[in-house]
């Protein structure tokens, strides 16, 4: 499958914010400039693969905006860094990659995630899931089949991932409380430090294989 425009968009976000997608299979190590290569070069052949297709699936979504592509390289905490002039974030698992853009004089910020369609392993859940979070998601029974706590878990890292580039520290897992709406499929998230957001709202797709969270922050807020 070529890297395309994703076809979960319009469910994730509104129409400023382009998302692309590929798998693994897609990555040409020659499409990246010489700068994202490097980056990579030491990486195992599984690594560099994930990189390359989010790195071309940024390319797509650049171009996409109008932005001519650059060199995307990474920042102190391993974050894409992006354009001036944009917002994205980049995610990868079980061999789908999705890479989302946006002009930051619309989207302040935004954050994707993609996990496998699973639970948590018990002793992540226990790191991860916030005793009130646990409460909450408990009323939704089984007959929802889905794994609850892995959202949970992926829609804190969209969180983070919108979070990070406008306040340049970490939010740890304990540090937001989320709340989730399984009909209209979208959760929200009450950030418990200081900071520049005090609470976000985000969508999610679930599909055979994967759930995948999305935020957007708009840049008048």
């Amino acid at each position: 499958m070529p890297i395309v425009a994703s076809p979960v968009q319009t469910q994730l976000f509104g129409p400023s914010v382009a998302l692309y997608q590929g798998v693994e299979a897609d990555a040409d190590l020659g499409a990246l400039f010489a700068e994202e290569r490097a980056l990579v070069a030491a990486a195992t052949e599984r690594r560099q693969a994930q990189f390359s297709v989010g790195r071309q699936c940024a390319h797509y979504g650049l171009r996409s905006l109008g932005v001519p592509p650059v060199a995307i390289e990474r920042g102190p905490k391993r974050e894409p860094v992006w354009p001036a002039a944009v917002a994205g974030a980049i995610s990868h698992t079980n061999g789908l990659v999705v890479a989302a853009v946006a002009p930051a004089d619309v989207v302040r910020s935004v954050g994707i995630d993609v996990e496998p369609n699973a639970p948590l392993p018990p002793d992540v859940h226990q790191r991860i899931i916030r005793p009130d979070e646990a409460e909450h998601i408990s009323q939704f029974g089984p007959e929802m089949g889905w794994p609850l706590d892995r959202l949970v878990f992926s829609a804190k890292e969209s969180v983070y991932k919108a979070w990070y580039p406008l306040a340049q520290k970490w939010l740890g897992f304990p540090d937001a409380s989320l709340t989730i709406d399984p009909w209209n499929q979208r959760f929200h998230a009450k950030i418990l430090v200081s900071g520049p957001l005090s609470e976000v709202s985000g969508r999610f797709v679930i599909t055979d294989g994967h759930i995948i969270t999305a935020v957007e922050v708009p840049s008048r807020m």
